[in-house]
């Protein structure tokens, strides 16, 4: 029946992400905002997180998606991380086999991640539609002392589209050892002209 059929889903899904979703924060809005702050999200409790990202439109054409982490200011409040340790990866595929590439690497690093190319923001567009898996550095690996991101996804391109959807993939870390709490999402230039995310903790 249709209850067997959407709980065999749900099981499918929970073994592809690799264990169960438990919602830790959301974001939805259709007013113009400088940027996207969850707060508090990460802990010691989960290793893993995943972030769905429905819709992320810039006001500004062609705008690319950055990020910078949050961290606790020592008063009780947060902060973002915007010290020189961000290094990353991002490449989009248009149509014709045209590939776009930008890259950090640890002899450049920014302030900033980066996750995305420019982001068409026309009419009739839909902005940013991506998966964010954010790995956090766990006690069982004590080495592993840098947080990592990666991200897949898609939207239109600013330049030299041809009115299809790129192929998105970026990879990014900061190699500080700072305790990261949150993540902050804005663009390059300009505003989120609207939003829908989601943060997930993932039991692994």
């Amino acid at each position: 029946d249709n209850g067997t059929m959407v709980q065999a889903a749900v099981t499918d899904l929970k073994t592809y992400i690799g264990g169960a979703l438990t919602s830790l924060g959301s974001s939805d809005s259709t007013t113009n905002a400088a940027n996207v702050v969850f707060d508090n999200v990460f802990s010691d409790t989960y290793s893993r997180y995943i972030i769905y990202i429905d819709t992320m439109m810039p006001a500004t054409d062609g705008a690319s998606v950055y990020f910078k982490f949050r961290k606790s200011d020592g008063s009780g409040g947060y902060e973002d991380e915007s010290g020189t340790g961000y290094v990353y990866n991002v490449r989009h595929i248009r149509g014709g086999g045209n590939v776009y590439n930008d890259s950090a690497t640890s002899g450049g690093a920014q302030t900033f991640g980066r996750i995305s190319g420019a982001v068409k923001s026309s009419t009739g567009e839909h902005g940013l539609k991506a998966r964010v898996d954010v790995y956090r550095p766990g006690t069982r690996q004590s080495q592993a002392t840098m947080t990592y991101v990666r991200c897949d996804g898609t939207y239109r391109s600013h330049a030299n589209d041809d009115s299809m959807s790129v192929i998105l993939s970026s990879a990014c870390n900061n190699y500080n050892t700072t305790t990261f709490l949150g993540i902050k999402f804005y663009f390059s230039s300009g505003d989120v002209d609207d939003h829908k995310i989601r943060v997930y903790g993932v039991t692994t």
